[in-house]
């Protein structure tokens, strides 16, 4: 549940051209499950315009269920630019839309066996009323409480509101991705194990955590148990989508293997590692829905 929205993906050359591109970080993880061959729907709002019927388009071509998505008002934008590396910073355009509680489709919280979110959702009125409310039904179902914090500082008013409301959302989470910079903003912490126990000490809900660091890997703490995930070598291009892709192999992995609660410590390294390349893969192309892989190219990672 979240956000979705039109990415405006810069392209390389001189001149400052912009690609459209399907985004928004839980449509992302919808899309990046439902390509690996899982099943995944989508809960939120995009215009009543013509970019919101390409997003809705998108979703329908992907296997992505559509019955929780409403559409009004007009779509919003983001511009991505790129440096050499691929690193991206964001400008967003205010869409003109908001999600209710009115809106939520009780029908596929119903069949939700993991319920993901982000920060972003939880910005502001009514999103974050709504937002909260979803999870608490979510929750009462039975799912599994998934959350990535997602930060991006300027659709926050200060930074002191932006850690606040991070930190609420991990108050309800079974399962983090969280990256090292976010961790560090969150706790002060720089050491990723003292970050985790920070986290750990204010947030006994949690069962599952993930810290991805890049180009360097991922860390996993599961358990009781903690090891550092190395990641694959790809020319990456462009890293928009890449935490999305790493979120996505986690939760398929964790569908595919009976849920959370059924997960060993060797079969949450090995979802760990399919993260990993699915994320990786993701930095190869431009855009993030549009780069995301299927189980195919997955699995030719998996033999090397």
């Amino acid at each position: 549940m979240g956000e979705m929205l039109i990415d405006m993906v810069q392209e390389s050359g001189d001149r400052k051209l912009f690609e459209a591109h399907p985004g928004g970080a839980p449509a992302n993880v919808a899309v990046g499950i439902a390509r690996l061959g899982g099943k995944a729907a989508f809960m939120g709002k995009v215009g009543n315009d013509r970019l919101g019927e390409f997003l809705v388009d998108t979703l329908k071509k992907n296997d992505v269920n559509v019955k929780g998505l409403k559409c009004d008002g007009r779509t919003g934008i983001a511009l991505i630019s790129l440096d050499d590396k691929g690193e991206r910073s964001f400008d967003f355009y205010e869409k003109l839309t908001t999600y209710n509680e009115s809106d939520i489709s009780e029908e596929v919280l119903d069949q939700t066996l993991i319920f993901h979110f982000g920060s972003i959702s939880l910005i502001r009125e009514p999103e974050r009323l709504a937002t909260i409310k979803c999870i608490k039904l979510a929750k009462e179902r039975g799912a599994v409480i998934s959350y990535d914090p997602n930060l991006r500082m300027n659709l926050w008013e200060t930074p002191n509101l932006a850690r606040e409301g991070m930190r609420l959302g991990l108050t309800y989470a079974d399962i983090l991705k969280i990256a090292h910079e976010e961790l560090e903003f969150i706790t002060g912490e720089t050491d990723i194990e003292a970050g985790i126990n920070k986290l750990l000490e204010a947030n006994h809900g949690l069962k599952l955590i993930t810290v991805t660091c890049g180009a360097k890997g991922s860390f996993c703490w599961y358990s009781g148990k903690s090891k550092y995930i190395p990641a694959i070598k790809v020319d990456a291009i462009d890293t928009t989508g890449a935490g999305d892709g790493f979120m996505a192999g986690i939760l398929y992995s964790i569908l595919r293997n009976g849920g959370l609660r059924e997960m060993k410590w060797d079969t949450v390294e090995e979802a760990c590692k399919i993260a990993g390349i699915v994320g990786g893969i993701t930095t190869t192309r431009r855009g993030a829905i549009s780069a995301l892989p299927d189980m195919e190219q997955v699995r030719a990672y998996l033999k090397n």
